[in-house]
């Protein structure tokens, strides 16, 4: 396994390649006057690019922070805990449905409402699971 400080590395590097794009974009699409004739226009053209900038920063410095604490791969003690929970990843996807109902419409915040409530029951049953592993095995 790679030292952990990679990933987010190499996310900070492809954020600011797709930030720089979006500097070009935002500053090199044709104007006419003080309308723009593209689909693409808002009201401040810096704010998209520097909040992906800002992203793409604060994720390369987390991973040469990581690189430069020479922070060794996964820590393998043993514990009960949920390190991979689908049931969470649904939950945030029904959040995200949500989210979209606002400017798409009611029905979308409906299917948002039972994405989550499904999500939900998964993740109320993997919290009993993880109770009831930890009842039976307290660990050292």
């Amino acid at each position: 396994m790679r030292r952990p400080g990679f990933y987010p590395l190499a996310w900070g590097l492809l954020l600011g390649a797709s930030a720089a794009l979006l500097w070009a974009w935002s500053y090199g699409l044709p104007r006419h006057g003080s309308a723009c004739t593209s689909a693409t226009c808002v009201f401040v053209p810096a704010l998209a690019p520097a909040l992906l900038t800002a992203a793409a920063a604060a994720s390369a410095l987390l991973g040469v922070v990581l690189l430069l604490r020479r922070a060794e791969g996964t820590d393998r003690g043993r514990r009960p805990i949920a390190d991979q929970s689908m049931a969470s990843a649904v939950v945030a996807m029904g959040i995200g449905l949500l989210a979209l109902g606002g400017a798409v419409g009611s029905w979308m915040v409906l299917i948002g409402l039972g994405v989550i409530a499904g999500g939900a029951g998964g993740v109320i049953r993997e919290a009993l699971a993880m109770r009831e592993l930890r009842r039976r095995d307290p660990g050292p």
